[in-house]
């Protein structure tokens, strides 16, 4: 009796390195299966599709006395198990590391051609950046709750906090400034989905919704910092980077010393990270001159 093989009616297969080339779980063309490869698989949020499965390889990980390259090694690995049943498969390795190549010239002398693309899955799925945003609309929106307001759909929670003279301007105008021209003070907030203020650096992170667009944003003070069409994505971003800035504000004792060191502030967290001196950081990214100089207006200004 002949096997069953679940690859048959795929053209191609995707290996994707999620520890190299990040974790968002796009929805993929029914003529594709993507193996996403994590090394926690707690970090996947999203719901998976049929024609995607997770590979946790975190028991692999704690095996290994040298960690250095172990997804590379490990995909190697989970490749050359599979590789007899993808015959006559389009083969992609999504990773922008380098060490595939040696698995590739092993498998062309097999008539086996690998592909590797140095990007992320969402580059590789959808170059046109309008056709991405829209897959990831349709596919937030399958289990979202909405209401139509005049020709628009709206997130309940959006659509509880409108005054009926918020919901009567959505129809006149085509984007979100025009309209907040139009509304009072205290509906103008009623689009941001949750907001911190961070204790001593008074860095304020928010998830602001555009009703035209659909589209969420995380903000770091007002600036922008990540769009995504998705709730879920855009409260992980948002949670990382109240937790990321948190930490790097328990650094400092007061919001004045904090003020004076944010000319620096990316070397700063360079060299506590490295352990290496601070001035030493900073002159891997400028030129002693220049390093110098910033260096120690600094220290003249916490002495001020």
């Amino acid at each position: 009796m002949k096997k069953y093989n679940k690859f048959a009616k795929y053209k191609k297969i995707l290996l994707v390195d999620c520890e190299n080339v990040g974790f968002s779980l796009e929805i993929i063309p029914e003529d594709t299966y993507a193996f996403m490869f994590v090394s926690q698989s707690n970090k996947l949020y999203h719901f998976v599709p049929k024609n995607m499965e997770i590979v946790d390889i975190s028991e692999y990980k704690k095996g290994l006395v040298k960690k250095a390259n172990y997804m590379d090694f490990y995909i190697m690995y989970f490749l050359m198990k599979k590789i007899k049943k993808w015959k006559n498969k389009d083969i992609v390795i999504i990773s922008k590391d380098k060490d595939f190549e040696g698995v590739r010239n092993i498998l062309l002398q097999e008539n086996l051609v690998i592909k590797c693309f140095k990007g992320t899955l969402n580059q590789y799925l959808y170059g046109n950046v309008q056709v991405m945003k829209e897959i990831e609309y349709q596919k937030n929106h399958k289990v979202s709750k909405e209401k139509e307001i005049a020709g628009i759909k709206v997130p309940i929670w959006c659509v509880n906090k409108m005054t009926n003279a918020t919901k009567n301007e959505l129809s006149h105008w085509a984007n979100m400034k025009d309209l907040k021209i139009h509304l009072s003070n205290g509906q103008r907030k009623i689009f941001i989905y949750t907001h911190t203020d961070i204790p001593i650096s008074q860095l304020h992170i928010d998830i602001v919704y555009d009703i035209y667009t659909r589209l969420y944003e995380v903000r770091n003070c007002g600036h922008f910092s990540y769009q995504t069409s998705s709730l879920e994505d855009a409260k992980d971003v948002y949670k990382n980077h109240v937790e990321t800035l948190t930490d790097m504000s328990k650094k400092y004792i007061s919001y004045d010393i904090f003020k004076k060191a944010k000319p620096i502030l990316p070397y700063i967290e360079i060299s506590s990270s490295t352990g290496k001196p601070l001035y030493d950081s900073m002159c891997e990214f400028m030129n002693e001159d220049e390093a110098y100089e910033k260096y120690f207006r600094f220290i003249e200004d916490l002495s001020i």
